[in-house]
């Protein structure tokens, strides 16, 4: 057809729409919104019961995996295998859930007699899964989440 061979005249244009690169940048953002909505915690302030329960991963200071009990009288259990042994030890928690993320302070006490504190953020990014950020004994707390962020998966 004639108008087919002179562009200028066409009445629609042969362009595709959305362009290759805007399905790239819609592809992108509806990535980001996704990230978003799933990495945003599910639990609210004062939501402490969430917390409570046995919690278990790995990406801790420790060659085996993490088991962390947190009891509704302020004590947890802590279980982890550091070179094929396994350690037990236990202390108190106080877990601030007033805002997000949520403030843990643990005191371990170890058999050993040798106290030590650890603060923290943490939050809940499902009814399964516990974002915890690491830290080190005696140190500031954070307030932010970081790739040193480890995920603890309920144990049922």
């Amino acid at each position: 057809m004639f108008l087919d061979a002179v562009p200028e005249l066409r009445p629609y244009s042969t362009t595709r729409f959305p362009s290759p690169a805007m399905n790239t940048a819609l592809r992108f953002l509806s990535l980001l919104v996704l990230l978003t909505i799933t990495a945003s915690p599910l639990a609210k302030a004062d939501d402490t019961e969430k917390l409570l329960g046995t919690w278990k991963g790995r990406g801790f200071e420790v060659e085996g995996a993490v088991q962390i009990t947190f009891k509704a009288n302020g004590v947890f259990d802590l279980t982890f295998e550091d070179k094929d042994v396994p350690i037990q030890t236990s202390g108190t928690y106080v877990a601030d859930t007033s805002s997000l993320p949520w403030k843990l302070t643990i005191v371990i006490k170890p058999p050993d007699g040798d106290t030590t504190t650890a603060k923290t953020v943490m939050a809940l990014l499902s009814d399964k899964q516990l974002l915890i950020q690491k830290s080190g004994p005696d140190a500031p707390s954070p307030t932010r989440f970081t790739k040193d962020s480890v995920i603890l998966d309920r144990v049922p």
